[in-house]
């Protein structure tokens, strides 16, 4: 099963030259932008020991997000009974295949750059690969309350993130090397002896949604792509409130925004819930969108979906408004401009750009448009530049209104399309 895991990934990377170059171009990036952070660390603004702390934990952080932002992904294997493998093998497995993502090319490669340029010793290189593993399996935690909110799956949740930072604070506070280990050691075996819940869940639950019947009423449709995600609605929900809380409190202590203004934009704007659910809603809505296309007419199927993304969509406005009371006022305009022009923009790629969500036995696929994620963010560098003007800022609500128009002309076609070439 491993020799099957890395012949996989080496015929993904060998079937995928173009996603090759586009790695190699971000290795590049981030190499030369660490090479650049060594020359500011020079300068008296900036006290050497904060930007080691933050870059020993950058390659942290960057495993920690991997699966969340700005999709959710779940890398995680289980599998069946059927195959003829343990729970502790198959723990062996999922974790295996987890090192061999791309995003530990990029935290190996900011390693040995803080071991060759920043001068780390090799005691704290160790010290972070020490945190690397321990991340790597709090993750697995996360995705297993995802996929279930129960006692169990809280429990162990709530105790491996624990561990985890208290394993985070005694790094930071450079003590107890010995207590690290074993809080690592504490969290493998957690990880290696409570792998079975989630293996066994999983294929329960999946089951059940097999079976489970879909609803017709009107009113019901209106909530069933929230009840029908709503473990990705928390996990959701859990990414907007820990960035809010975390750069509102920063703020009000010191008075400045921690991140560039464009990377605030991202995170007070509704990206996030467009990325895991709007981008790809007929998709991740096929079976409702299929009964609706036997009863109703077209604008009536695209005033029901648009009233679903609106209603969602509210939550995330009532999820920013703290921080539109801490920072200026003049966000809330700019994420007016974005909130209008994601919900109708939203239409158009879901119809374009469907992603197929893919359920086998070894993962679970992420389902959002990559290039509806690049044209929102081609939207926010507009509202966000200082020195464009109203009339500039308003260009993602033009582009958003023609395609939706597009999408609305093409409506019966594409839909029709996404009937015949996606089957669940």
């Amino acid at each position: 099963m491993f020799g099957f895991i890395i012949k996989l990934k080496l015929d993904q990377i060998k079937n995928q030259p173009i996603k090759l170059v586009g790695y190699f171009f971000i290795l590049l990036f981030v190499f030369f932008n660490l090479y650049a952070i060594q020359f500011i660390s020079d300068d008296p603004s900036f006290p050497d020991i904060n930007i080691r702390l933050y870059i020993s934990v950058f390659p942290i952080m960057i495993v920690l997000i991997s699966d969340f932002l700005f999709r959710y992904k779940f890398n995680v294997i289980l599998l069946s009974k059927l195959y003829p493998v343990s729970n502790i093998k198959n723990a062996g497995i999922s974790l295996f295949n987890e090192f061999f993502r791309y995003v530990y090319v990029i935290a190996l490669t900011i390693l040995i750059e803080l071991f060759l340029i920043f001068d780390f010793s090799f005691l704290e290189i160790l010290e972070i690969i020490f945190l690397l593993v321990n991340v790597a399996v709090l993750k697995f935690f996360i995705h297993y309350l995802i996929w279930k909110i129960n006692v169990k799956s809280v429990n162990l949740f709530v105790l491996t993130i624990l561990i985890f930072v208290a394993h985070l604070y005694l790094y930071l506070a450079h003590s107890l090397l010995f207590i690290q280990i074993l809080l690592l050691v504490f969290q493998l075996v957690i990880y290696f002896t409570r792998f079975k819940k989630f293996r066994y869940d999983y294929f329960v639950l999946k089951r059940i949604a097999e079976k489970r019947n879909v609803g017709k009423s009107i009113s019901w449709v209106l909530f069933y792509g929230l009840y029908e995600y709503k473990s990705l609605f928390f996990l959701y929900f859990i990414v907007k409130i820990g960035f809010i809380l975390t750069f509102s409190i920063y703020y009000n202590i010191t008075g400045k925004i921690f991140i560039s203004p464009l990377a605030l934009m991202v995170v007070l704007s509704p990206i996030f819930l467009f990325t895991y659910f709007h981008n790809n809603f007929y998709i991740l809505n096929y079976r409702i969108n299929k009964n609706l296309y036997l009863v109703l007419n077209d604008f009536k199927i695209v005033g029901i979906n648009l009233l679903i993304i609106l209603i969602s969509s509210l939550i995330d406005l009532v999820l920013s408004l703290p921080a539109f009371i801490v920072f200026e006022l003049n966000y809330l305009l700019n994420y007016s401009i974005l909130f209008f022009s994601f919900m109708l923009s939203s239409v158009f790629i879901s119809l374009y750009f469907p992603k197929e969500k893919k359920t086998s036995d070894l993962w679970f696929k992420g389902t959002t448009s990559t290039i509806g994620t690049i044209l929102f963010f081609f939207y926010i560098a507009f509202v966000v530049n200082p020195i464009y003007d109203f009339r500039i800022k308003m260009i993602p609500v033009i582009v958003s209104v023609v395609i939706f128009i597009i999408a609305i002309i093409n409506f019966n076609k594409k839909q029709v399309l996404i009937f015949e070439n996606y089957k669940y």
